[in-house]
């Protein structure tokens, strides 16, 4: 019983530790490639990309609140498919929330992080194509919490890599081959979100 119970554990967090080695590896590609084109690229990216860890880890409940109900009613064995399409409702509405109110949340945040005039104009083009990631991150929450909850470890770590390797490939074709700066890691880093949600989805 112990030795099962132990396996099924291993079972749930060895994907979930090897999902989330991968995810450091995208910000030292990132980073790596905006320190080839400049500083005040570097610095921008480094600065915004603080901003949007701090949104979106303050949302992180919505990944294990999901998990915690869906194992609910999994283990009841009530109808999981309405835990999943409510969680993706309130997702999405929270993602359209922060892209409505997204030049207040960038003017205080831009302030609070005293975002040097120097560099402002690479932080708001990278701020301002990532916001529209934000449905796609929540999104994400929701997928990978309800796919924990139903005790199933392989899609979330599929998700993951997916995420993260696209992430890398995608920013490095937009920055080095088309030359699109620091867009073009914003919008590789938002392209991927939406991959892996259609990953989740399929």
């Amino acid at each position: 019983m112990k030795e099962s119970l132990n396996r099924e554990i291993l079972k749930l967090t060895i994907p979930n530790i090897i999902s989330n080695i991968s995810v450091p590896l995208v910000g030292a590609v990132d980073t790596m490639l905006m320190g080839h084109i400049g500083t005040k690229h570097l610095v921008a990216l480094g600065s915004v990309s603080i901003i949007f860890l701090f949104l979106y880890g303050s949302l992180n409940f919505l990944r294990s609140g999901t998990t915690g109900i869906t194992a609910q009613d999994y283990g009841a064995k009530k109808d999981i498919s309405q835990t999943l399409y409510r969680a993706l409702l309130i997702v999405i509405f929270l993602g359209i929330l922060l892209i409505i109110f997204q030049n207040p949340i960038k003017e205080i945040s831009f302030y609070l992080m005293n975002i040097d005039k120097s560099y402002i104009k690479y932080a708001k083009t990278y701020n301002d194509i990532r916001i529209y990631g934000a449905i796609g991150v929540f999104l994400n929450y929701a997928i990978i919490g309800w796919f924990f909850g139903v005790q199933n470890s392989i899609y979330p770590l599929l998700m993951t890599l997916i995420l993260n390797v696209s992430n890398i490939f995608i920013s490095y074709y937009l920055v080095v081959i088309k030359g699109m700066g620091i867009a073009g890691a914003a919008i590789g880093t938002v392209i991927s979100q939406y991959l892996s949600v259609l990953i989740g989805v399929f």
